[in-house]
């Protein structure tokens, strides 16, 4: 008698050998894509880079003048937390904000108490710079917001800046 498989019996055999590995193959990683090239690295020279200048924009838009709106009201209030509004007032002014576009409210209530928090615009074009500030405003915060049906940019009453 033969050990020997007959033929008929090994043909099916190697069909699902050769169909295992050809589905196997299949299952194989796929080769990492070509990496693009990769920029240039610029060398550091060891020294930190200072932060760009924040300036006012000249004839910028609110946008654009934003940041420096801010900045100086964080500087003044960073100085004397408890800074009356005039002096943020004369702050802008004197980094390049116009006086006559600006509104102001009052440090103190209609009852004579510190006002919460104090607020400063400025009109640029059809928008407007919003600056709060105060001992309930957590901070200085500045946005840019649309003006209000009358043109101008806070509601209620507020403090007159002639001179």
């Amino acid at each position: 008698m033969s050990t020997r498989t007959p033929v008929a019996e090994r043909v099916p055999r190697l069909v699902v050998v050769v169909a295992t590995a050809a589905l196997l193959s299949g299952c194989t990683a796929p080769a990492a894509p070509d990496s693009p090239p990769s920029a240039p690295v610029e060398e550091s020279t060891g020294e930190p880079q200072a932060p760009a200048a924040i300036a006012l924009v000249p004839g910028g838009t609110a946008e654009e003048n934003l940041p420096y709106f801010e900045q100086v009201i964080q500087q003044v209030v960073a100085a004397d937390a408890d800074a009356p509004g005039r002096t943020v007032v004369e702050a802008l002014v004197a980094g390049g904000f116009a006086k006559e576009s600006m509104q102001l409210t009052a440090d103190e209530t209609s009852i004579g108490l510190d006002a919460d928090t104090v607020l400063v615009s400025v009109k640029l074009g059809e928008s407007c710079l919003l600056g709060q500030y105060g001992p309930k405003s957590d901070g200085v915060h500045a946005v840019v917001a649309a003006p209000i049906a009358t043109g101008a940019c806070l509601v209620g009453r507020t403090v007159p800046l002639e001179g």
